[in-house]
């Protein structure tokens, strides 16, 4: 970690909000090389107010601001790829991030989330009934060509974030939307909101050794994903694997390479795609959601976006 200190641009996703500045005030004292990436959806009346406070921390501590103002224009552009509004915002910031360490040589993004956003993602998964080789958020993952950090997924509370900000007088916005019950995630939030730090540290260590004890077959996996990665998915090699590792691979694959389009992973889903790989039904497209589509050209695993390549 000290030689990503020592020689790289740091790109930093601040909202405004309490997890994102206080991992920013963490960063700025272990590197001068920070990129602020502050995304205005224009999605609540407060969007402009948190925009103006990002801005003015910069300024007061010199330190490079990138913005990225989401007009109608651009919504549209990305809502046709997925109508769910928390799966093309997340498109939308990831396109922008990836522009922000084009522009500054780097890979390295770092987000705020903490021990709560790795519980609820946890609770989430447990939910869908599907047997995970890894639950909650990796504390480092990639993601095309960014290496995402996130220091604080197995050190910090949100409460104990709020806590040690108020200590120090650091001021934060609260985005409202997160107290929505609109999403199944604010709902799982709201009811962790009500247990104590010993009450959600009992989950996590619950959570904690399930990992541990996947953590040689996730390797293995990860491994074997590797190669067929490289590989640009070649439809043989899936094909020649294990029977027991085919719905983890597809699993890893969705999970990998939809990122960004917000892919209802489920046991029915990858059975039907494990399937449609080893009858190679390359005279057909599988449906993955709306508009996206997997296809099976030249004996490769392609994907296909409104009937075009990704």
């Amino acid at each position: 970690m000290a030689k990503i200190f020592k020689n790289n641009y740091l790109i930093v996703a601040v909202s405004g909000g309490p997890d994102s500045v206080f991992l920013l005030t963490k960063l700025m004292k272990k590197s001068n090389k920070i990129v602020v990436a502050h995304v205005n959806y224009h999605f609540r009346i407060e969007s402009n107010q948190e925009q103006k406070f990002v801005s003015d921390f910069c300024k007061k501590n010199n330190l490079k601001f990138e913005l990225l103002s989401v007009d109608e224009k651009m919504k549209e552009s990305y809502l046709k790829f997925n109508k769910n509004e928390e799966a093309y915002a997340r498109l939308i910031r990831y396109d922008f991030f990836k522009n922000i360490a084009k522009k500054y040589h780097t890979n390295y993004l770092f987000l705020g989330h903490h021990k709560d956003d790795f519980l609820e993602t946890a609770i989430m998964q447990e939910s869908r009934s599907y047997n995970y080789l890894f639950y909650g958020i990796f504390k480092k993952s990639n993601y095309q060509n960014l290496i995402l950090i996130r220091p604080f997924v197995d050190k910090y509370w949100k409460e104990q974030i709020i806590e040690k900000l108020n200590k120090k007088n650091i001021n934060y916005k609260i985005d409202q939307s997160n107290f929505s019950k609109k999403y199944l995630r604010n709902r799982i939030r709201k009811e962790l909101f009500l247990l104590s730090i010993k009450e959600k540290e009992k989950m996590f260590r619950y959570y904690f050794n399930l990992n541990r004890a996947n953590e040689r077959k996730r390797k293995k996996i990860e491994k074997i994903f590797t190669n067929w990665k490289k590989l640009d998915f070649d439809v043989n090699f899936f094909i020649k694997q294990k029977k027991e590792n085919k719905d983890n691979l597809i699993y890893k694959y969705l999970s990998s390479e939809f990122i960004d389009r917000n892919i209802s992973i489920n046991k029915n889903k990858i059975i039907s795609i494990i399937s449609f790989l080893d009858n190679k039904r390359g005279d057909k497209n599988y449906r993955i959601k709306d508009n996206i589509f997997l296809k099976i050209e030249k004996q490769k695993l392609i994907i296909i976006i409104n009937n075009f390549d990704n």
